[in-house]
């Protein structure tokens, strides 16, 4: 739950809620209650900036990250 610079947010369909840090270039999934579940690091801890989530077919829960720093996107996945 503590936050570095917050960038972006993004509420996947079963309501979890994902925030990039810039500053703290992770990705902190939060339940709706803002539980903490777990953080995504990207490699070489690039810079995040903004979300997108969705949810596959297979359940798992999806965000797409765009990493500043080596001009890319990254795809998280949440097992729920």
């Amino acid at each position: 739950g503590l936050f570095h610079a917050p960038v972006g947010v993004a509420v996947g369909r079963d309501r979890t809620i994902f925030v990039s840090e810039f500053s703290g270039r992770r990705v902190q999934a939060l339940t709706a209650a803002g539980e903490p579940v777990a953080v995504f690091e990207p490699p070489g801890r690039s810079r995040l900036m903004g979300l997108a989530a969705g949810e596959a077919a297979d359940g798992s829960v999806a965000v797409w990250v765009c990493d500043y720093d080596a001009d890319m996107l990254h795809e998280l996945a949440l097992e729920t």
